[in-house]
């Protein structure tokens, strides 16, 4: 439905994707369009604070997260960062975000964002995942046991694992070496993501 080939580019849109993604619950389709939008316009922060927005929810502390970077990060925020920020704080104080698991691992995430599709830069993705190895497997160890609406924010918080080392080894993204392609599979393969 989302991030068709002719309207990824066109902001207007992609506000309207994760104003529909909110009020729907499937936020997850407007950040996959943003996304596409980050890839074909790196530099373009905009895209960064959208997501951040469509990456914040109930079940989802990654926005939340990426949105206080970006808060310090950047100054001199347009209204639409401003608006984007707002949003994305919304769940910023819910209890369930405090876990420790996390807690800890949801602003590894959001930096590793801002590193694959702000900075392009895979290895400092590669980087930061690895050094936090011990930390997801044992995330991923007591998803296994999540119940309520942990169970939902672990599945996120994996997605979104999941999806930036595969991005580095299958889509290699962005002008991936061999090497770094083969070492986002290893850390996949090893932390227990395949």
């Amino acid at each position: 439905m989302f991030g068709g080939l002719y309207r990824t580019h066109d902001k207007a849109y992609l506000k309207d994707a994760l104003a529909w993604g909110k009020s729907s619950y499937q936020s997850d389709r407007a950040g996959n369009s943003i996304i596409k939008y980050m890839k074909e316009f790196p530099s373009d922060r905009w895209a960064l604070f959208a997501f951040a927005d469509s990456a914040s929810g109930v079940f989802s502390p990654v926005g939340v997260e990426l949105g206080k970077i970006l808060k310090t990060k950047f100054k001199n925020l347009s209204a639409d960062e401003k608006a984007f920020i707002d949003n994305s704080e919304t769940y910023k104080d819910y209890d369930v975000h405090q876990k420790a698991d996390f807690k800890n691992l949801s602003p590894v995430l959001a930096k590793s964002y801002i590193s694959l599709y702000y900075e392009r830069d895979s290895v400092a993705v590669l980087d930061e995942l690895d050094s936090k190895k011990q930390m997801i497997k044992t995330f991923l160890k007591n998803e296994k046991s999540a119940v309520g609406s942990d169970k939902y924010i672990y599945e996120s918080m994996r997605d979104n694992m999941y999806n930036l080392l595969t991005e580095i080894w299958l889509n290699s993204y962005p002008n991936v070496r061999k090497e770094e392609s083969n070492r986002a599979y290893e850390l996949l393969l090893e932390v227990g993501l395949i």
